[in-house]
């Protein structure tokens, strides 16, 4: 194809609509965790913990649901999930 009037146009699909459920920071080379629950939409989050282990039970405990489970992890880094 040649450059000119009769180019085309790319197409971008649209993205689905989210929204960032819950973000967060560990710092100094600790860990964070989210935690999230699929029958309530619940979450929880907890971040500045010594071992991931621990960051990832305390999100879950923060959700609060019998069915949370940590989605993400993280160390030194920020962390967050987005939510349909």
């Amino acid at each position: 194809m040649s450059c000119g009037t009769n180019s085309v146009e790319p197409t971008v699909p649209t993205p689905p609509a989210c929204s960032v459920g819950l973000w967060a920071c560990a710092t100094n080379g600790l860990f964070g965790a989210i935690a999230y629950s699929t029958s309530t939409r619940a979450q929880g989050i907890a971040y500045n913990y010594a071992t991931r282990a621990d960051a990832e039970t305390a999100a879950i405990g923060y959700c609060g649901k019998p069915d949370c489970f940590a989605v993400a992890w993280f160390q030194n880094a920020c962390g967050a999930i987005a939510l349909k």
